[in-house]
């Protein structure tokens, strides 16, 4: 299934989502926001941005952070690829987002997640295992 989305209900939607790249002929693009946001919502399981609910995408991009897992990676000053999610500002300013990825109440979003780190380390745990062996 493909993942369908519009922003044309975000304030300032042509300016805050889209940048026209400078090149002869380029095609608008998506800010890196946007971009990370969209794509977002299938590791969120939040199928848009409201006014009710952007404090649910603040939570859940911190509990993924804190657990270890990224929407996205951006070069630091360095060059270095480092962990990178939308800030609360970024949030709050696309609300009007909507995608047709499913939504999930926080409960059952959790028990994803904790089951989804529970596979991982028991994973590790027998890779461990087959190690000693």
């Amino acid at each position: 299934m493909s993942l369908n989305w519009n922003v044309s209900e975000v304030k300032d939607f042509s300016t805050l989502c889209y940048r026209q790249d400078t090149a002869p002929g380029a095609d608008t693009k998506l800010m890196e926001d946007t971009h990370h946001l969209i794509f977002g919502t299938l590791m969120l399981d939040l199928g848009s941005i409201t006014k009710a609910n952007w404090p649910e995408w603040v939570f859940r991009f911190n509990v993924i952070n804190r657990c270890g897992m990224h929407i996205a990676t951006r070069k630091d000053e360095r060059g270095i690829a480092v962990p990178y999610s939308p800030d609360i500002h970024a949030i709050h300013a696309h609300i009007g987002l909507r995608t047709n990825t499913i939504t999930l109440s926080r409960a059952k979003w959790l028990k994803r997640i904790i089951t989804r780190l529970e596979d991982e380390m028991q994973y590790k745990t027998n890779q461990q295992q087959l190690k000693e062996k």
